[in-house]
């Protein structure tokens, strides 16, 4: 078993061109142990995440082909929550947590609105972690058979902070639906452990039309995008020219703020959930950027505390302009024809 503690920074020369980025999540206890298994071919290189709120360290972790290792993970105290990072396609990888004769499956659905079958368990019980640094507003809707709701729960969620919900009884319940303002994973539990949601949908919010959005996404292959609205019309139409002429390899400059502000969606994730950060003011569509202020979505998102202070910008050199996006898409996360 190869890993170390690093400093929280991951450098742009591990990071493969497709920049593709999986975050997984479990339901965490104090003490576990931690199951990662290399499903391919190729060495794999992963981050084991330690937040408490922010950010707090990442043990490198190397795997080779089809090798499978076990962590054991001692929490010391409740606002601690781990998560695994690795810059490959998601299907290489597999996690599970276990703990107290349960065993935890991975998630890699982040916010959203999430909808999780009846378990087979009698008293129906719930994790939720919040991926955000601050309060997050969540709900949980019990479904009738129709999936219409028949009870309501809200409840507020502090940073990182993650809660057992247990579900009223007697209640006409089949299905159970989970939404929530800012990032957050949710796991049905069931007699062996836990199970994914068999529906992930896109939040919904207010379109904005004080502007135009464009997706920013990886120079050449798949991964992370994100999303940008811009009002200033010389950038706009700037902007325009770089999808007329993609030859031109432009990056985006831009300032950025903690929250998603409701504009910055991740269009290439399952559920198209908002980042927990947004571009406040895109300054400059230029060719040669900072190594301050070069990174990824996903290593802003994880940083986003110290990222929005210093240094405040972002200058993503694998990044590019890649489409126009109508504000009905931004507002519902489903793509316009």
């Amino acid at each position: 078993m190869k890993y170390h503690v690093i400093f929280l920074v991951i450098a742009t020369t591990l990071i493969s061109q497709d920049v593709l980025s999986t975050v997984l999540h479990w339901p965490e206890c104090k003490n576990g142990i931690l199951s990662i298994r290399n499903k391919s071919v190729t060495e794999q290189k992963l981050w084991l995440q330690k937040f408490d709120p922010v950010l707090k360290s990442e043990s490198e972790i190397i795997l080779t082909p089809n090798e499978n290792i076990k962590i054991q993970i001692d929490k010391k105290n409740t606002s601690e929550r781990n998560s695994l990072l690795h810059f490959s396609k998601s299907q290489d990888i597999d996690a599970s947590f276990q703990c107290v004769g349960k065993n935890y499956y991975a998630t890699s659905i982040e916010g959203g609105v999430q909808t999780f079958r009846k378990s087979d368990l009698n008293q129906q019980i719930f994790y939720i972690k919040n991926l955000y640094t601050s309060k997050n507003n969540l709900k949980i809707e019990i479904l009738d058979k129709y999936r219409l709701s028949v009870h309501t729960i809200s409840l507020v969620l502090n940073s990182n902070e993650q809660r057992r919900i247990m579900l009223p009884k007697n209640l006409n319940l089949f299905f159970v639906r989970v939404s929530g303002v800012h990032k957050f994973v949710a796991f049905n539990l069931n007699s062996t452990g836990s199970q994914n949601p068999m529906i992930a949908d896109a939040q919904a919010v207010s379109e904005n039309l004080k502007g135009v959005y464009f997706e920013i996404a990886p120079r050449v292959g798949n991964g992370d995008t994100f999303t940008v609205l811009i009002s200033d019309q010389k950038l706009i139409d700037k902007a325009r020219l770089q999808l007329m002429q993609p030859q031109l390899e432009k990056m985006v400059f831009a300032k950025i703020q903690k929250g998603h502000n409701y504009q910055n969606r991740n269009l290439a994730s399952v559920t198209k959930s908002f980042w927990n950060w947004s571009v406040t003011e895109v300054t400059n569509i230029a060719d040669i950027g900072s190594t301050a202020c070069n990174g990824l979505p996903q290593t802003v998102d994880d940083r986003i505390d110290s990222w929005s202070t210093d240094p405040g910008r972002i200058c993503f050199w694998t990044y590019r302009i890649k489409r126009e996006v109508p504000a009905l898409e931004i507002a519902t996360g489903q793509k316009i024809n």
